[in-house]
């Protein structure tokens, strides 16, 4: 499983780049959508920081899990921004 740890962020993004990121973002706020795409954490981390997570996807009708995080684009956000 890949490894990742929660202090360098690079080791995050070879993962789950920010390409792919910005993509599931996209594709999840798009109607009608049937399937979620994401991350799913499949351990605590370690002492060092170290865990295991990897790219997923759910199903909307699934129940929500904590080990499940989905992006979202957050348009009226990015709008105000400069206020």
């Amino acid at each position: 499983m890949p490894r990742a740890n929660i202090l360098p962020r690079s080791t995050l993004e070879e993962i789950y780049p920010p390409d792919a990121f910005a993509s599931d973002a996209t594709q999840n706020g798009r109607v009608p959508n049937d399937v979620l795409s994401g991350v799913r954490i499949l351990s605590a981390p370690s002492p060092a920081g170290d865990f295991e997570f990897e790219r997923a996807t759910r199903q909307i009708g699934e129940p929500v899990s904590a080990t499940f995080i989905a992006p979202y684009r957050h348009e009226d956000r990015l709008s105000d921004a400069g206020t």
